[in-house]
């Protein structure tokens, strides 16, 4: 009897830090629907494919406004390498479920006083909310492969005055402005701290700089394949602070 409401606090324990607010999973087998909400393991999952553009980041080095991973429909869509079956209110809505919580977002007038890499900058100056990890999951050969949303790409930066390729490390948090705001981009999660999506990777603060990117097709699963994007919340957000009750009034 005791050890039975041992374990039973234990489970009830995990659940509170996954902070993964859906009382049982929705998993359902394969792809799924075009969201799927499993809070047994604490992720969302999205029916996407692969599609190869000619656009920036794509066969050459580039920095671009638009996110790598992105909607159907969404002002943007030529431009995602990853394109997803559902709407980015659905995915912000699925990820709201789970418990991932915005801590600060930002309206398209306060940019201008934010933005940019500056010898002031103060953590005002950055998107924030839960971190999330990021992957992307295909069959190949009878085996489901899974890889980090960044691993598919490479990033160029400026060493002393000329140019060294490294991974691309971005730091990913969920901060919902795209929803809050309401745009239209369709960006899910943008490679930048921009306020037009809803994933941010607030490497560097709002808007500025832009990483220069190149996708890494030696990883990248062949244009037309079907994937899974997996979403996973990493709660850290103080749940105390009033911009998560502020972020969901605007949001409403």
């Amino acid at each position: 009897m005791f050890r039975g409401k041992a374990t039973l606090f234990w489970l009830l324990t995990v659940a509170a830090l996954s902070g993964c607010a859906e009382s049982s999973a929705s998993r359902s087998a394969g792809r799924g629907g075009p969201v799927v909400v499993d809070a047994d393991r604490c992720e969302v999952r999205l029916t996407a494919v692969v599609q190869k553009t000619d656009a920036p980041r794509m066969a050459d080095w580039g920095s671009a406004t638009p996110a790598l991973l992105g909607s159907r429909g969404g002002k943007y869509e030529e431009y995602f390498v990853f394109l997803v079956d559902a709407g980015v209110k659905d995915v912000y809505d699925a990820l709201g479920r789970l418990g991932a919580r915005s801590t600060r977002v930002y309206a398209l007038a306060e940019v201008d006083r934010h933005k940019g890499l500056r010898p002031d900058n103060t953590p005002a100056d950055y998107l924030a909310g839960d971190p999330v990890q990021i992957f992307v999951e295909w069959e190949h050969d009878g085996q489901t492969r899974r890889l980090a949303y960044e691993d598919f790409f490479l990033e160029r930066v400026d060493v002393g005055g000329g140019y060294t390729t490294k991974p691309w490390t971005p730091h990913f948090v969920f901060h919902g402005s795209g929803v809050v705001n309401k745009k239209k981009t369709g960006c899910i999660a943008c490679t930048h701290d921009c306020p037009g999506g809803i994933i941010g990777n607030n490497q560097y603060p709002l808007v500025e700089p832009v990483p220069t990117l190149r996708a890494d097709w030696q990883k990248l699963p062949p244009p037309g394949t079907a994937v899974t994007v997996v979403i996973r919340p990493v709660p850290s957000a103080d749940t105390t602070d009033t911009a998560v009750h502020a972020n969901r009034e605007r949001s409403n």
